[in-house]
């Protein structure tokens, strides 16, 4: 069996998509990754994983219609080398870019579908973001559910607004929670003496950002006993972006403890009480999988994705722009540490039971074969 992987970037393959590569690849599935070449290093990390890898060259943010056409051109011709019995898209561009190319050059190739969050687009109020709408509206009802395919989407919320849409039908919607997690990598280590928090993110303003900042800093001022940890970096090429400026501000914060941007999560998470993320809108953030199964109580927003990593045991579920709430639900954990000490422990149970990359896999596995068998 083929599988052709098409996703945004190489990086984003590596830490959101390879561990069900890997288990395709174990059930004896030939994987081909096609994504933006971002780093050279990235390409030789999916290639010693025994993948076949392709540069689509499509950049992220590019909304250039003259380069649109010529990655439909470079997407046709990868297609058409690889011969894929399966082709599965992941993120909103390679859905529309990867299912016209499939449907107009592929005769026998099924297709799987899988949103990724619905971005800027959608958690944006700004006056771009509604314009874009209804014309990326219309891009999920032409390429999202096509005949011969199934979607997988990361939350429930997300089905509902589909469906609500006309982009997708019921019988073809799978629910599985995101990029799952490997559970012996984040677990539950020594604590740190001090109470720490972690928020981890893109530095935008739906992330939540500023939210956290100024929660911050009235713990800060009120000389509450923790340590406020951000980790991250703007994303310049996003119009909700902080700028230089802000970002020089948040890093000279004496209320933050800056750990700029990392890929060693686990050793920060590990040794973590409280994970914060006070996001307007997800698919299912994969940050708060990895602190659940770190366990780390979960402070976040009662929102679209958000709220799937909260089982009312393991954290709290806070109103958007909820600084107030962020500040008061910290101040509980530090004035009852058993109440800390319990949902810390229910988070780990939450992310065995739900999250495990083992679960995950084998659940995309079941939607793939139930495809191919039809």
């Amino acid at each position: 069996m083929r599988i052709l992987i098409l996703t945004t970037q190489d990086k984003f393959f590596l830490t959101h998509i390879s561990e069900r590569a890997k288990y395709l690849k174990e059930k004896g599935w030939d994987v081909f990754v096609a994504a933006q070449l971002t780093n050279i290093k990235y390409q030789e990390k999916i290639e010693q994983q025994g993948f076949h890898f392709f540069d689509t060259k499509i950049e992220r943010k590019d909304v250039n219609p003259v380069s649109l056409f010529c990655s439909l051109i470079r997407l046709n011709k990868i297609y058409n080398d690889v011969s894929p019995d399966l082709c599965y898209h992941l993120g909103a561009k390679a859905i529309f870019a990867g299912t016209i190319t499939a449907k107009l050059f592929l005769k026998k190739a099924k297709i799987v579908n899988a949103p990724i969050g619905l971005g800027f687009v959608y958690t944006s109020q700004s006056f771009k973001a509604r314009c874009l709408r209804p014309l990326v509206d219309l891009m999920y009802q032409l390429t999202l559910n096509p005949c011969g395919s199934k979607v997988i989407v990361e939350n429930h919320d997300d089905i509902e607004y589909f469906i609500s849409k006309a982009a997708l039908k019921k019988t073809n919607a799978y629910c599985i929670p995101g990029a799952g997690v490997n559970v012996e990598i984040f677990r539950p280590d020594k604590k740190n003496d001090v109470i720490t928090i972690v928020m981890a993110a893109r530095f935008i303003k739906e992330k939540g950002i500023w939210d956290y900042v100024k929660a911050a800093e009235v713990l800060y001022r009120d000389q509450i006993p923790v340590r406020i940890q951000l980790v991250g970096a703007p994303d310049y090429g996003n119009p909700s972006s902080i700028t230089k400026v802000e970002f020089d501000r948040i890093k000279n914060n004496p209320a933050i403890e800056y750990l700029g941007f990392r890929e060693d999560m686990q050793n920060i998470f590990n040794h973590a009480h409280i994970c914060c993320l006070p996001s307007y809108r997800e698919g299912l953030p994969r940050v708060l999988v990895e602190a659940a199964s770190s366990g780390m109580a979960i402070i976040t927003t009662d929102t679209v994705g958000c709220r799937e990593t909260v089982n009312g045991k393991n954290g709290v579920l806070i109103p958007i722009r909820g600084v107030d709430q962020i500040v008061s639900s910290v101040k509980n954990y530090v004035r009852n540490p058993s109440k800390l000490l319990y949902a810390q422990q229910e988070s780990r149970d939450l992310a065995l039971k739900k999250f495990d990359t083992r679960i995950i896999c084998k659940a995309t596995y079941d939607v793939f074969t139930k495809l191919l068998s039809e």
